[in-house]
């Protein structure tokens, strides 16, 4: 499986201690991604969030779009991409997200 990270981490990334354990998690869940054991959505939506947190917006579009083709229906991966639609701006878009996520 592919790093998503840098190696080695960044300081700021290190000193955050809800980053780093977050990246950390995410990365723990690939390693039992390859062993089948964690459904891809699950792994798409951790990256996401971390990848937004880290501000890298657009692989956390991507992410998230991935947890979603996965499983539409998931709420937490409608609001994060909510949130990178607000992130950019296209605010007609992460209304539809946050109504998805809402269940409406």
């Amino acid at each position: 499986m592919a790093q998503l990270f840098p190696r080695p981490l960044p300081d700021s990334v290190l000193s955050n201690p809800l980053l780093s354990s977050e990246i950390r998690v995410y990365e723990a869940l690939g390693e039992q991604l390859d062993d089948g054991s964690t459904p891809a959505w699950q792994y798409n939506l951790l990256g996401a969030r971390a990848l937004a947190a880290l501000n890298r917006w657009p692989e956390a579009k991507s992410a998230a779009e991935a947890a979603l083709a996965e499983n539409p229906n998931f709420p937490q991966a409608h609001l994060l991409l909510g949130q990178v639609y607000e992130h950019a701006g296209d605010w007609p878009r992460a209304a539809a997200e946050y109504r998805a996520a809402s269940g409406r």
